[in-house]
């Protein structure tokens, strides 16, 4: 939980910089003085540039989530191996102990009867 919300966190700090940056450059880009085609053109680049950025965080992301879930998965397999184990040992237990009881309860209503 706590890895999940420090990703959480990093991303919004990350959308956060990259809201105020492309601010940024939307102010300066509309108050500077040039023309149209030049403001454009800028533009695109800045759009270009943010759309690569997106892309390599994006990746980094899907990295890292598909890490944890093999990370998830290998634990869920471990626990659930461990716990079969468990399980078999005490059914197998359990078995021998009820046969046992069994033989104790029948020769003492033997008795009694």
């Amino acid at each position: 939980m706590k890895k999940a919300g420090r990703l959480g966190n990093r991303l919004g700090v990350a959308s956060a910089f990259a809201l105020g940056a492309t601010a940024g450059s939307l102010a300066t880009l509309v108050c500077a003085p040039q023309s149209g085609q030049v403001v454009r053109r800028r533009l695109l680049q800045k759009a270009r540039g943010f759309q690569k950025t997106a892309e390599r965080q994006l990746g980094k992301t899907k990295r890292l989530i598909v890490n944890q879930a093999d990370q998830f998965r290998d634990t869920a397999i471990d626990t659930i191996d461990q716990a079969r184990d468990w399980v078999t040992q005490r059914v197998a237990n359990g078995k021998h102990k009820v046969s046992g009881h069994r033989r104790i309860v029948r020769r003492r209503a033997i008795r009694t009867a």
